[in-house]
């Protein structure tokens, strides 16, 4: 009792003592404390942030062998202090909220447009960071964009430092000074780029590798062939945009496998049953390949519900099944229709991406008419 009647007197006389300081002083000192607070809980936000969603530059386990030089070229120029460095941006993480929004096109455009552009810096080797949240993908550490305002200003207002909606780019003066430049600029040029690109940049989260894994194991990648049925967005989900690939989707899903089976045939000819992982974002095409009885087939699909590519909570799932797309021995993909009145290219870029993550040469994909 005595020692606590001790500590408690102690306490007494601090406060006593603290209530005599200068209101300078005890202004300083709750400053202080409190900045002390803020940057170490700024630097545990960090710390988090980096064990989720990014990966280090020295860990090159994921990385296919043919990709180890272009990775050492790549992290040697990250590292360039002579030049400034490019900043590419895609922030989408508060389009569905308020503040800052850059609205970049789907997972195929915006990824296949960025490594043009980071292609553009390496060939410079100037340093380049992305200033884009992801969600199922993690990125290379010397990559990571931090932004002034993180982790709690930016977080409240959601705003950054940077504008890029103009959408202009002037590469001729990179390296000078600090360029902030979009994913998916106007009157852009894009350039040639080397795909291990992808690989050093970018990697699933452990929880996604675990389900692409799954999914590849209950399928089997021997003699599989991907098809990925592109309908587009104003048929799939009605949005106005012209994005009309496919109308008749019976006919167009009958003649995907048709096209399938071509490819299979002359891919794998002594085969006799035909394995198939189907992609697409039309509902009733998924609907449809549960009820094919064809004991020739074997079709493939996860349980992915289709969703419009501007929602943001898709892209893990879009993420996904590019990479199974990627690991398939062929793949066939729709081209657009003749009479397409949209903005898409001839081919879905999300077709384009997969083929190009996984290196699938141009006589393993088939492209399939459905008009």
């Amino acid at each position: 009792m005595g020692s606590d009647a001790t500590e408690k007197s102690q306490n007494r006389g601090i406060l006593r003592r603290l209530q005599y300081l200068p209101r300078a002083t005890k202004i300083g000192v709750c400053f202080s404390i409190f900045t002390l607070l803020f940057l170490l809980l700024k630097q545990l936000a960090k710390d988090d942030f980096e064990m989720s969603h990014t990966f280090s530059s020295d860990d090159t386990s994921h990385l296919p062998a043919r990709c180890m030089d272009l990775a050492i070229r790549f992290h040697t120029c990250q590292q360039n202090t002579e030049k400034k460095q490019v900043v590419l941006a895609c922030h989408r993480k508060w389009c569905h909220s308020y503040g800052h929004c850059e609205p970049c096109a789907g997972v195929g455009d915006r990824t296949l447009h960025m490594l043009s552009l980071v292609q553009e810096a390496l060939q410079r080797c100037i340093p380049v960071k992305l200033d884009y949240p992801l969600t199922g993908i993690q990125l290379v550490s010397d990559a990571v964009y931090h932004d002034p305002l993180d982790p709690f200003l930016g977080n409240l207002l959601h705003r950054r430092s940077y504008d890029v909606t103009p959408r202009t780019v002037d590469v001729s003066s990179w390296g000078d000074e600090k360029a902030f430049v979009h994913f998916t600029p106007d009157h852009y040029g894009y350039i040639p780029y080397d795909m291990c690109l992808f690989h050093i940049l970018f990697r699933p989260v452990p929880i996604l590798q675990q389900e692409i894994d799954y999914h590849l194991g209950q399928m089997g990648t021997n003699n599989a062939i991907g098809i990925h049925f592109r309908s587009g967005d104003a048929a799939s989900f009605g949005y106005d945009n012209k994005d009309v690939r496919a109308t008749d989707i019976v006919d167009s899903f009958s003649k995907m496998l048709a096209c399938g089976e071509k490819l299979a045939e002359r891919l794998f000819p002594a085969e006799e049953h035909f394995k198939f992982f189907l992609a697409t974002d039309n509902a009733k095409a998924k609907a449809l390949a549960r009820t094919v009885d064809d004991p020739r087939y074997l079709i493939y699909q996860t349980d992915i519900r289709p969703a419009l590519y501007v929602s943001l909570d898709a892209e893990r799932d879009a993420w996904m099944e590019v990479y199974l797309l990627s690991m398939m021995k062929g793949l066939v993909v729709n081209v657009r229709p003749k009479n397409y009145e949209g903005k898409a290219g001839r081919l879905s870029m999300f077709s384009v991406l997969s083929k190009r993550i996984g290196f699938i040469d141009d006589n393993d994909v088939m492209e399939c008419h459905l008009d």
